[in-house]
């Protein structure tokens, strides 16, 4: 899972010479300045809330044991789409005695939660009710009433609700995953998209295209981002033998059919192969917007 290799990975138990680290909040009134080359622990930054909050729960020192790392992951809702069934697939294949996992979303939960509640993972709303402030307010005071170790965003609503609510609760470590390109040429969500970046500490981007755009655009800072491609659970699917050697070739291609998934560049490069194989058969399964 994502949230293991961040948690664990080099950069963040190595940032580079010594830093002038501070809590998530200025109410701590407490500057520390730490040896980082020195430093064990997982988090860039500690405040005084959240170093108890790690003492006591086995993350600030040598045990034998240590409790699951808390994740909650913020999603707008959970219909079906690609952003849901890769959060679902971060649900089910965690390592269960290293991460419990808990999901919020800001608006209906959507025909995903049953999956979900058969992992044993708890589903929980929100409400759209009341305007973005007392929305964020109402996530803060969820988000410590759950004390999670760490918030996973996903997309830029979750985002632009979830770092500022992280930030009112204490939540010592923010990941955000950019799943496209989403709201590339919408100034105001950009510049909102810009302010939330100050509050999350590693952006994750699932293609090379989606980390440029969050560089050129949202402005992430470079040592922030990481690309870390969806990945697919092979075992899950069957394969079946590739037939009669003579059979004419046939590609398949199913997703929403909307401009931003591009499948007129598709269309292009199946007219390429025609011209050159004409009993070439492509399959498109979907709905949207760009149906005929």
């Amino acid at each position: 899972a994502s949230e293991a290799m961040l948690l664990f990975g080099q950069d963040l138990r190595r940032p580079a010479g010594r830093r002038l680290l501070r809590g998530p909040s200025q109410r701590d009134g407490e500057w520390h300045r730490v040896a980082a080359r020195k430093r064990r622990g997982p988090w860039r930054w500690r405040s005084q809330e959240s170093r108890r909050s790690l003492a006591s729960s086995g993350h600030g020192g040598p045990m034998t044991t240590r409790p699951p790392i808390r994740v909650v992951h913020l999603v707008t809702t959970l219909a079906i789409g690609g952003l849901e069934k890769v959060v679902l697939d971060l649900v089910r294949c965690r390592t269960r005695d290293v991460f419990s996992m808990h999901v919020i979303c800001l608006d209906s939960s959507g025909v995903l939660e049953r999956a979900f509640s058969e992992l044993g993972v708890t589903v929980e709303t929100i409400g759209t009710t009341g305007s973005v402030p007392i929305r964020i307010l109402r996530l803060a005071r969820r988000l410590r009433q759950l004390k999670p170790h760490v918030l996973h965003t996903h997309n830029p609503q979750a985002q632009l609700h979830g770092a500022l609510a992280a930030r009112l609760a204490n939540v010592p470590l923010v990941v955000h995953t950019k799943h496209g390109r989403e709201y590339a040429d919408r100034r105001l969500i950009a510049a909102f998209s810009r302010l939330g970046s100050r509050w999350t500490s590693r952006f994750v981007a699932v293609s090379e295209d989606s980390a440029t755009v969050a560089r050129d655009v949202e402005r992430v800072p470079s040592q922030k981002l990481r690309v870390i491609h969806n990945g697919i659970d092979v075992d899950r699917f069957a394969v079946r033998d590739a037939g009669p050697a003579h059979a004419p070739a046939r590609a398949v291609t199913v997703g929403r059919l909307d401009p931003v998934k591009d499948q007129l560049t598709l269309l292009r490069a199946v007219r390429v192969v025609v011209d050159k194989n004409p009993a070439f058969q492509l399959d498109i399964v979907g709905d949207g917007p760009s149906r005929p």
